[in-house]
């Protein structure tokens, strides 16, 4: 995804709009991929103070909860536009 995103916004960096379409998508996957690599790290180091499970088992938790509520928040953002109903005369409803 994050290749598919780089590519994307190295195509399109002449076209402000989908540069900042672009920079909406990331931002919930550089954050979600953030918390996957503090899972790996940081239990780690916590394991005086609390169970590394736990601490892991939240960051990862909350990673899915970032990427499956960018998703619900911006429906079609992907590039996918919802399909438009029309009537029988072709006009729109």
């Amino acid at each position: 995804m994050l290749m598919r995103l780089a590519t994307f916004w190295h195509v399109n960096r002449d076209q402000s709009g989908l540069r900042r379409r672009t920079v909406r998508l990331a931002l919930p996957v550089l954050a979600a991929t953030a918390l996957l690599v503090v899972a790996a790290v940081v239990p780690r180091q916590l394991s005086d103070v609390v169970d590394p499970f736990v601490v892991q088992a939240v960051l990862w938790v909350l990673a899915v909860a970032v990427e499956y509520t960018a998703g619900v928040v911006s429906p079609g953002e992907a590039g996918e536009s919802s399909p438009r109903r029309t009537g029988p005369s072709g006009t729109n409803r």
